[in-house]
């Protein structure tokens, strides 16, 4: 499925370094939807594929689901388990207008945004107190369960109550369970020397892995932690089973929240841009796809293209785009040519 990365050519683009995290598929997307500055982006990071769903009204709730199983079939298991899967759109919650879909909650629409990632005062005092009592050659549990009862309790707003005790996590890295338990030491061991940025980003993790486990049964979907299953997972590596292919639940969030990261698979939702007259992921579908001058567009179209480049830049094997079957369509022609995978939801 991997296309030329000379598939959308740009002229007169400035060059950037290779980046790392994508190949060339991801990369010839990213250097048509650079709208603040022509770049070419120089993919040298895994083969990459980039695929488009078209929905309708009535399928709009089976986009999240079909992107779940295209991550589970495309990922090796052990990096969608250490990098689950992301689903990013624009908007959050609908407006007034009748455009349709407008945000993240037409597609999934149990959808609660979450607050904004922040370590209260009371986790960061039970870390540093849990931190005075945590020795390396001792036993901890005492500490160690003291500081997961805070972290329990500063993440139910988020995740209700439906977190197991420290005892019942997983300890396999591969899993939501293992990784709290890597995070948790991290608090013991560093807590007391975090700045504000340093908790920042603890929290930020945090907050990915609780939401995952919150949400998905205590043992990884779809996997059987044998010991041998286990001694991989600690060598770094996860084995397939020869069973259902098993899936991970992706985690929604706006493009906005998303800066910085690195996701294994990512789906950009279509939401209707600030101006209420346009949808970011039909722009950006029709400026790839027609070879547009981005300094030509509209500054609405440049700013709700850019937010789609931060999101189609996040993922290292598979990028996503979603966009009504009435307006997409149209360009799935040129899309399969440049090697894109397109999938027409109504005609499954």
């Amino acid at each position: 499925m991997s296309g030329p990365a000379s598939a959308f050519p740009l002229s007169g683009a400035a060059e950037l370094p290779v980046s790392r995290r994508f190949g060339p598929q991801i990369a010839a997307v990213a250097s048509r939807l650079a709208v603040r500055r022509p770049q070419q982006v120089h993919g040298a990071g895994p083969d990459g594929q980039v695929a488009v769903l078209l929905f309708d009204e009535t399928t709009v709730t089976d986009v999240v689901p079909t992107f779940e199983r295209m991550a589970a079939v495309t990922v090796p298991e052990d990096v969608l388990l250490s990098r689950p899967p992301r689903v990013l759109g624009a908007r959050q919650g609908r407006g007034g207008s009748q455009a349709y879909p407008q945000s993240i909650s037409c597609y999934v629409p149990d959808y609660t945004p979450p607050g904004r990632p922040t370590a209260h005062r009371a986790l960061i005092d039970a870390a540093r107190a849990a931190g005075t009592q945590w020795r390396p050659s001792a036993d901890s549990h005492e500490a160690a369960t003291e500081l997961w009862n805070a972290v329990r309790a500063s993440f139910t707003p988020l995740t209700g109550e439906r977190l197991p005790a420290l005892g019942r996590l997983e300890r396999s890295a591969a899993t939501p369970g293992g990784r709290v338990r890597i995070l948790l030491r991290e608090l013991l061991v560093h807590g007391a020397e975090f700045d504000e940025a340093g908790w920042g980003m603890i929290t930020e993790q945090l907050t990915v892995q609780m939401k995952l486990l919150a949400d998905r049964p205590l043992k990884a979907v779809g996997l059987e932690f044998t010991p041998a299953a286990e001694a991989a997972a600690a060598a770094g590596g996860v084995p397939r089973s020869s069973a259902a292919v098993p899936t991970v639940r992706a985690v929604p969030g706006t493009i906005q929240s998303a800066k910085g990261e690195t996701h294994a698979a990512t789906l950009i939702l279509e939401c209707l841009e600030k101006s209420g007259k346009k949808f970011d992921v039909t722009e950006a579908l029709r400026m790839v796809a027609e070879g547009s001058d981005p300094l030509r567009e509209l500054k609405s179209v440049q700013a709700a293209v850019q937010l789609v480049f931060v999101g189609a830049t996040r993922p290292t094997h598979l990028l996503v785009l979603a966009a009504h079957r009435d307006r997409g369509k149209r360009y799935a022609e040129v899309m399969i040519d440049a090697g894109w995978d397109v999938r027409d939801l109504t005609e499954q």
